[in-house]
């Protein structure tokens, strides 16, 4: 069973645009994700087609946001993520014909630089988060997904009560990926908010319930978790699609 990794190590993310909600809405949950690996030496070829994908999104009038996420460390490094946030299970139905569209272009003018293309859709879990949107993932062991969720909302109340200064978003995949599979974004403006709040995390948890407490928090996520990956990826504004309006 691999250990838990510190809950403080994650996301370079700079002025990510998301859809606006009113204040008392619920945002939609669901996003849809493309992670796309490279064909070695077709870099350049590669963005010169996501580019191509963004002039076809503006032309079509394209209301989907669009970030495309560039993976700086892990085995993953050099990989991208095409990633669209904010929708509900009713937006896939009626970008039925929009998406078939989109999908051949892309499949024209970026595809053929690919080795391989993964889909995913993931589910953000906002009451358990602190967002204002380094990606960790934990794969957990199977019939433990209750259990480790009731263990992360704790960890949440204990940092809304010391006010500890994080922003953070779980989620779950919830098609496309490994069943059991929760993730944990972090973002950042840039690499010195790698250093994190100046309270560690293990000293704010104990501040918030007491060492015995903590302990056994820490001891229910071990329980739980059968493996985990971190990584830190940037947001390439440049390749990024964000609507007009």
């Amino acid at each position: 069973m691999s250990k838990i990794l510190k809950l403080s190590v994650l996301l370079v993310a700079v002025g990510v645009a998301l859809p606006v909600f009113a204040a008392d809405d619920e945002p939609p949950t669901l996003a849809r994700s493309y992670t796309l690996k490279v064909t070695s030496g077709h870099q350049a070829e590669f963005e010169a087609g996501v580019k191509k994908q963004l002039e076809w999104y503006k032309k079509h009038d394209e209301t989907w946001h669009w970030h495309l996420w560039q993976y700086e460390t892990g085995p993953d490094i050099g990989t991208y993520i095409f990633r669209s946030p904010s929708h509900t299970w009713e937006d896939f139905d009626a970008r039925t014909e929009r998406g078939s569209e989109a999908r051949a272009h892309f499949m024209e003018n970026v595809a053929p630089h690919l080795d391989s293309i993964r889909s995913e859709i993931g589910e953000i879990l906002y009451k358990l988060s602190h967002w204002p949107e380094d990606f960790d993932e934990f794969s957990l062991h199977y019939g433990m997904t209750e259990q480790f969720i009731h263990t992360i909302g704790k960890i949440h109340e204990a940092i809304e009560k010391t006010e500890w200064p994080a922003n953070y978003a779980w989620g779950v995949t919830v098609s496309g990926g490994e069943v059991g599979t929760v993730w944990l974004v972090i973002p950042m403006k840039g690499w010195a908010d790698m250093k994190g709040p100046d309270q560690p995390f293990n000293a704010m948890l104990e501040e918030a319930m007491g060492r015995p407490d903590a302990d056994a928090i820490m001891q229910s996520m071990r329980e739980c978790v059968r493996e985990s990956h971190n990584a830190v990826a940037r947001l390439r504004t440049d390749l990024s699609y964000i609507p007009s309006e």
